[in-house]
């Protein structure tokens, strides 16, 4: 910041402007993975980055990973208790997610896996099968598929996968959700209800289970029910009920199929998050386009992205914020700084106090809470 004083004795105004500096420390960490540590000053104040730049083609394996607990519920942790679980050398946190719920906030592919979808069709990074990356905007679409007696097979559209539901929709919850769909009731007592009294005592939602790959099917006798390791469970509420029983008179069995706006079968690992900052080496900030909410994109924050350079290497960064050291950066600092370093895309993470690089057990930055934010995924680094 500016230092502006007046001079006593000379009557004179000083205006003190801060050292404009920069420096850079590239340093090989493992086989093809780079720490860089950038710091930098201005009339804006400092700036403490860390980047890791790596060469997937060169010995490393780089995907996201999800917090589970024992029980394989989404949860939160530590980046650095989600390391202990793992071989990786190095990891950067990754996509939104809910602290109340747990759940990932955005599309969530593993290993070919869907495990939550896409919001507002906002921006992913993708892995394909060939290893090789990009960002797209990605939406998906989930079908469910049921076959009658008839031989007659009818396709509905639901709202969600894995997901808290919202009012009058269809809601799919697969093995990868957990155990069971935690949903509950709430509790009406009759006894305290006056006579001819208004209130419903229709049911919030129903939930089917579907066991033997579809070919079972029944509701649920019970608030969160389990979900079968062979089939899936479907949640219905409000005016979505209706709809599921006429779907389901007469049938014989279902399934599920997933459609992405950009196919699907070629990918293997997919982490939504957004804004995109970066398309073909220009600068397109996409934040308004997938409805980000002002915290997330107006002024100078602690912000964490990726960006892919046109032979496939990946530039992770942290950049503190929030703190004296480190003035953080905006949506289109951080844009800049992608294309002035020659990268053809790159895409915004999950920031603020979930901003956090590891790399050998070591936190790199300084996160804006002071210590490690729980976090539902990461973005992590292997050896092959």
């Amino acid at each position: 910041m500016l230092n502006i004083f007046l001079l006593e004795r000379s009557g004179k105004l000083v205006i003190q402007f801060p050292r404009l500096y920069f420096e850079q420390i590239k340093e090989l960490t493992e086989k093809s993975l780079y720490h860089l540590q950038v710091s930098s000053g201005d009339y804006l104040g400092p700036l403490s980055l860390n980047i890791l730049e790596a060469d997937p083609a060169r010995n490393l394996e780089i995907k996201p990973l999800l917090a589970r607990d024992q029980n394989k519920n989404f949860t939160l942790k530590e980046l650095s208790q989600l390391k202990k679980e793992t071989s990786a050398l190095a990891a950067v946190n990754g996509g939104y997610f809910s602290g109340s719920t747990k759940n990932p906030l955005g599309l969530l592919v593993l290993d070919g896996e869907v495990f939550t979808g896409s919001i507002y069709n906002r921006s992913a990074l993708i892995q394909y099968r060939d290893n090789s990356f990009g960002i797209k905007n990605l939406d998906l679409i989930i079908m469910l598929n049921t076959e009658a007696f008839s031989g007659l097979i009818t396709q509905t559209k639901l709202n969600a996968i894995n997901q808290p539901p919202q009012k009058n929709q269809l809601v799919l919850f697969t093995p990868a959700y957990g155990e069971s769909t935690r949903s509950r009731k709430k509790e009406i007592n009759e006894s305290i209800q006056p006579p001819n009294s208004s209130v419903s005592l229709e049911p919030e939602f129903v939930e089917y289970i579907f066991r033997e790959n579809g070919k079972n099917i029944s509701k649920a006798e019970k608030d969160n029910p389990e979900i079968p390791t062979d089939g899936f469970v479907i949640y219905a509420s409000g005016t979505a009920i209706k709809r599921m029983e006429t779907i389901l008179e007469n049938i014989r069995q279902a399934n599920f199929e997933f459609q992405f706006n950009s196919g699907s079968e070629s990918i293997k690992n997919a982490l939504g998050a957004g804004p995109t900052l970066l398309r073909n080496k220009k600068i397109e900030i996409t934040a308004t386009q997938e409805k980000f909410q002002k915290d997330i994109t107006d002024g100078r924050a602690p912000r964490t992205a990726v960006g892919i350079f046109a032979d496939q290497r990946l530039f992770l960064l942290a950049a503190d914020g929030r703190q004296a050291e480190s003035r953080g950066m905006t949506l289109a600092e951080l844009a800049y700084f992608f294309k002035r370093y020659g990268l053809k895309e790159a895409i915004n993470l999950d920031g603020g106090g979930s901003t956090q690089m590891l790399l050998n057990n070591k936190i790199l930055n300084n996160p804006a809470d002071g210590r490690e934010r729980k976090i539902s995924n990461g973005l992590f680094l292997f050896s092959k």
